[in-house]
C-alpha cells in the first residue's frame, strides 16, 4: 500500500497593480530623498550657530580641523555599499553573513582611518587647537 501525500497548494500572489506599485516606488523614493535633505537642513542650522558663536578666526580653525579629518573619511566606506547590495542581490540567503562582514570591514577601515588621522594630526605643523578639533572630528567620523 502506498501512502498518498498531498502537497499544500499555494495560491500565487497576484501581480501588483500599477497604483500599488506607484505608491511603493513613491514611498521608497521619499525615504531616500528625505534623509539627505533633512541632514542638509540640519547642517545649515548647525553651521549658522557655529559661525555666530565662534567668529571668523575660530571658525577657520574649526574648518581646518574637520578638513584634516575629511581627508581620510573616504577610507571608511571604499564603495562597500555597492558591493554588498550586489552580493545580497545575487545570494539573498547569505544576506545576514554579508551584512555582518560588511559591518566588520567598515569597523576595520574606520579604525585604520582614525589611526591615519592621529598620525596626520601629530605632525608638528598643526596647533593644539587644530589637533583637538581634529580629535573631535575623528570621534564624529567613528560615530
Amino acid at each position: 500500500m502506498s501512502a498518498r501525500v498531498e502537497l499544500p497548494t499555494t495560491v500565487p500572489n497576484p501581480a501588483p497593480t500599477a497604483e500599488s506599485m506607484a505608491r511603493r516606488v513613491g514611498g521608497n523614493s521619499l525615504w531616500l530623498i528625505a534623509r539627505p535633505l533633512a541632514l542638509n537642513v540640519l547642517s545649515i542650522v548647525t553651521n549658522i550657530y557655529i559661525v555666530r558663536k565662534l567668529g571668523a578666526a575660530d571658525f577657520g580653525a574649526f574648518n581646518l580641523g574637520f578638513a584634516q579629518v575629511a581627508l581620510f573619511a573616504p577610507l571608511c566606506n571604499l564603495g562597500l555599499r555597492a558591493v554588498a547590495v550586489r552580493a545580497i542581490a545575487e545570494n539573498r540567503e547569505e544576506a545576514p553573513v554579508i551584512v555582518g562582514a560588511l559591518h566588520a570591514l567598515r569597523i576595520l577601515l574606520t579604525a585604520l582611518a582614525v589611526a591615519l588621522v592621529v598620525g596626520w594630526l601629530s605632525l608638528p605643523t598643526y596647533s593644539l587647537i587644530t589637533r583637538l578639533i581634529g580629535a573631535a572630528a575623528a570621534c564624529s567620523m567613528v560615530c
